[in-house]
């Protein structure tokens, strides 16, 4: 460790152990009683720090920056405005609850005193949060998702609002429990809030919709045997109770999860929903469209993995599936195939020897063996799925078409 290193290690020690005896103590601690915990002479506390106030406000913001990086991070996987919100806000949340010291000085030391609002920790605190939220509510604005002439600086005053005050309860006692497990109710008030006046109906199907993603998330990468309900619910960020509301039972979820990943692939099926053997009549028009089916079919991996990976791994070879309801959703796609190959035999495209059947299980087959090879044993790479998408919908023509 050089000099620099070295440095910075006893400076971040001195914070942290002003943390925790300022949280006890506020600024009744001194100066010397914090460098003898920390192992290091008053004149070294005085080389970082000012006076104790600057020490105290730079522990809330040390803190606090290193919070809105790990925030960040945590973003940068999710996409939808809403979600980032909820995320946004759970984080607000979850900090409060595991972060006692730093949630004691703030509430207690930091609020109290005019010469905070003034310091550059809460300048830069205040600057990251406003910058983080306003991406997120541009983003939601930009999609439709939320009310284009939302107040910034207001929103996220309700949201730190609310939490500080939770905050303050609790280390009153006034409150038992975690702040965590108000989120659904505290969304309950910000959803109607956000979103635009046309997308209010989100927000009776967005905490539902929330366990789904994250069940599908859960079962796909633990599998459906390893994982529980409390793990879908702390990915989805809700209470337990939540998931029993909507679902009577884990069984129920998972069958649920295959429901919406078959709706959110409805669009891309959308002009085969009404195949039938009185269709075009153009022999090209019937290969054309068979062939959009099977790259639609197999970019199901690529656009919605997560759904893939979790219907190979706990859906086709689930005995319990077939007895539920959303086998009547797959057998939809299922008869799309038979639909449109029957058409071309037909119309002479399609040899007329071709086994309706046991086509359908080659096509529906090679989706489960292919998603099973990119997504679970080799990770494949997208650019080389896309490659084989290619080579398979060519191989499956190549089966059935005339010569």
């Amino acid at each position: 460790m050089n000099r620099k290193e070295k440095s910075e290690s006893r400076r971040k020690r001195i914070l942290k152990t002003a943390e925790t005896i300022l949280s006890k103590k506020g600024l009744d601690a001194t100066i010397s009683e914090i460098a003898t915990a920390a192992k290091v002479p008053d004149s070294i506390i005085y080389h970082y720090f000012k006076n104790k106030e600057d020490l105290m406000f730079s522990v809330v913001g040390e803190s606090s920056s290193e919070a809105m990086a790990r925030l960040e991070k945590e973003l940068k996987g999710i996409r939808d405005p809403l979600s980032r919100l909820s995320k946004f806000i759970w984080f607000h949340l979850n900090r409060i609850d595991n972060e006692p010291d730093f949630s004691q000085i703030t509430v207690f030391q930091c609020r109290s005193r005019y010469s905070y609002y003034d310091h550059d920790a809460f300048q830069l605190h205040l600057r990251q949060q406003l910058g983080i939220l306003r991406r997120i509510i541009r983003e939601g604005i930009n999609r439709g998702d939320f009310d284009e002439t939302l107040n910034v600086p207001v929103v996220l005053n309700m949201i730190a609002g609310i939490g500080d005050i939770g905050n303050l309860k609790l280390r009153l006692g006034q409150s038992t429990g975690l702040l965590e497990d108000d989120f659904d109710h505290m969304m309950d008030l910000v959803e109607p809030v956000v979103l635009s006046p046309t997308n209010h109906s989100r927000k009776a199907t967005s905490k539902a919709s929330r366990i789904l993603q994250a069940a599908e998330k859960v079962f796909g990468e633990k599998g459906y045997d390893r994982s529980t309900i409390q793990d879908v619910v702390n990915e989805a960020k809700v209470a337990e109770g939540s998931a029993y509301w909507y679902f009577k039972s884990k069984d129920e979820l998972l069958y649920s999860s295959f429901i919406e990943g078959f709706r959110r692939s409805a669009d891309d099926f959308s002009e085969f929903a009404s195949e039938n053997p009185d269709g075009p009549k153009s022999a090209d028009s019937v290969l054309q469209r068979l062939e959009r089916f099977l790259k639609n079919l197999f970019m199901i991996a690529v656009k919605h993995p997560a759904f893939s990976k979790n219907f190979v791994l706990n859906g086709i070879y689930n005995r319990g599936f077939y007895d539920s309801r959303a086998y009547a959703s797959f057998k939809e796609f299922v008869d799309q195939i038979h639909h449109l190959v029957e058409l071309g035999i037909r119309e002479g495209v399609f040899r007329k020897e071709v086994n309706l059947r046991l086509f359908e299980n080659m096509t529906i087959g090679t989706f489960y063996q292919s998603v099973s090879r990119w997504h679970i044993v080799d990770h494949v790479s997208w650019h080389s799925i896309l490659y084989d998408i290619e080579d398979i919908v060519a191989y499956l023509l190549r089966a059935i078409k005339t010569t």
